[in-house]
């Protein structure tokens, strides 16, 4: 028939859709929803698992953290850091800060121990008589340093043949803000010796890389003499002399020699990060001598939990370890079965610290004595007195009181009923 094949041509699209239906498949003969909508086409699920290596990661991290607390540093922790405030501190980094003053702290002399870094934070180990912590603290509250040992130029000029200032890495130094020969103008305060100098600007950093500490340092000569303290250091044996230093107490030199020009000496002080060697007046020099300072710190302890020394300190409760214990503490405060809540005193203000204590004990302040007397106070258990009005603190009926006929009362002496 001549319209046979247009019409079969026509129910072809109805057939191989009808075919499709019926096929197994994504499209059953339910008519799924899901496959109508490319269910079937859609991708698999991400897998939510967790990571098998996770446990292995977590735990390399948490013996990596506890090496840092350690007495000896791993190798290559050699980069240090002071503080010039306490703005804010941070445990963990990324959470809330924990504590913070907003003051500008004393002049900060610690050195703290680098152990990473991290954009603007750099993390620090803090460490003081009672505990060692890792704490997170913005760069812009470190105190700029001397980054590397370098022989520094005069404050306002070069300084003149036979005199010189030598700084080695992490002497801690102020900008001045003027510009002398070698570069930027500072000041080194040193404890003992304060130089003033000028060093290049790219020789300055908020860190350091510690030298090397000797295992048996070397013995040191006996001390020709000592600089009294409040003397002036000088370039040239003249009065009009650039000045080099002043000696803020008395110290000793390493080296000595007799100006050419009279009333003046020669002499080489040295410090823990600052040589400096230039000419003072007869008067402040003293034969022989040097200044020994010693300090003793008394670490205050309260009642309650005691932590041993060793004790690993957490960020909260199963947080993670930030801390460690360097002597027992008996202020710590039970919070939950096996977990001590210690308040460290940190430069920051007080920061809440956790520590497991498995076996806590109790570290209570033994009773205050008794207050001598004939008899006990009301308040005593099993005292002779007992409570009741018109008694005074000796269990005695006071003056004024009544006793009702047959009322029991405590046997206050022999004879009485």
């Amino acid at each position: 028939m001549p319209g046979t094949a247009p019409e079969a041509a026509s129910l072809e699209p109805a057939r191989a859709a009808r075919r499709r239906r019926d096929r197994p498949g994504c499209a059953g003969v339910a008519g799924l929803v899901l496959a109508a909508l490319g269910a079937c086409a859609a991708p698999p699920p991400a897998s939510t698992a967790t990571p098998a290596n996770r446990p292995a990661t977590e735990a390399a991290a948490a013996r990596s953290i506890r090496a840092l607390l350690a007495e000896n540093l791993p190798t290559g922790s050699t980069r240090r850091a002071r503080l010039a405030r306490f703005d804010r501190v941070f445990l963990v980094d990324g959470a809330p800060e924990v504590a913070g003053r907003d003051a500008r702290g004393p002049l900060d002399r610690s050195e703290h121990v680098v152990v990473d870094e991290g954009g603007d934070r750099i993390r620090l180990r803090v460490e003081d008589e009672v505990a060692r912590v890792l704490v997170w603290v913005e760069r812009e509250q470190l105190r700029p340093a001397v980054g590397r040992d370098l022989d520094a130029g005069g404050h306002d000029r070069t300084i003149a043949s036979g005199a010189a200032i030598h700084l080695r890495a992490g002497a801690l130094v102020a900008r001045l803000g003027g510009h002398g020969p070698a570069g930027v103008q500072v000041r080194i305060d040193d404890l003992w010796l304060v130089a003033h100098a000028s060093v290049p600007a790219d020789a300055l950093g908020e860190t350091w890389r510690a030298a090397p500490a000797d295992d048996e340092p070397a013995a040191r000569p006996r001390a020709p003499g000592a600089v009294s303290g409040g003397a002036t250091v000088r370039d040239r044996p003249s009065p009009l002399g650039q000045v080099l230093g002043t000696v803020e107490r008395r110290l000793a030199v390493t080296s000595h020699a007799p100006a050419v020009t009279p009333g003046w000496h020669l002499v080489t002080l040295e410090t823990q990060y600052v040589t400096l060697t230039g000419y003072v007046l007869d008067r402040d020099w003293m034969p022989g001598g040097s200044l020994v300072v010693s300090s003793s710190i008394e670490v205050v302890r309260g009642p309650g939990v005691t932590l041993d020394a060793g004790t690993h300190l957490h960020a909260g409760v199963e947080g993670p370890v930030v801390g460690v214990l360097l002597v027992p503490q008996t202020d710590g405060e039970l919070v939950r079965p096996g977990w001590a809540r210690w308040i460290w005193p940190s430069p920051w203000g007080p920061i809440e610290l956790w520590g497991r204590c498995a076996r806590c004990r109790l570290a209570l302040r033994p009773p205050p004595p008794r207050p001598r007397g004939r008899g006990r106070s009301s308040s005593d258990r099993g005292g002779w007195a007992r409570r009741g009005r018109g008694r005074d603190a000796r269990g005695t009926r006071g003056a004024g009181s009544r006793r009702r006929p047959g009322a029991r009362g405590a046997r206050c002496g022999p004879g009485s009923r």
